[in-house]
């Protein structure tokens, strides 16, 4: 008799501040006309936007992570683990985000 062993494939999830989540972007952008733009002018801006897209990839990645569990691609248990560590990233990127924003 042939055993058969059911597995469930593990599903890998890009980690949030991984390159796969999004692409690094040049501090210039070309507008309608070509002209470049600047995105930021010092460091801290750029750290405002490195703290805005980390926000970003984890919203993405956990919406990930809820289309797999939807499709019965990962267990209740899989899914629970994720999620309380995305909740936990957040967390922090949204004190890093919160911090590094002005009122001007």
């Amino acid at each position: 008799a042939f055993f058969f062993s059911f597995r469930r494939p593990s599903r890998v999830f890009p980690h949030p501040n991984s390159s796969t989540m999004f692409k690094q972007f040049s501090s210039r952008r070309s507008d309608m006309d070509g002209e470049e733009i600047d995105l930021y002018s010092n460091a801290r801006e750029r750290q405002a936007y490195d703290d805005q897209a980390n926000l970003y990839a984890i919203i993405m990645a956990t919406e990930h992570l809820e289309r797999a569990y939807a499709r019965d691609d990962i267990t209740q248990i899989e899914y629970s683990t994720e999620c309380n560590k995305l909740i936990s990233q957040f967390r922090l990127a949204e004190k890093a985000a919160l911090k590094n924003m002005t009122t001007e």
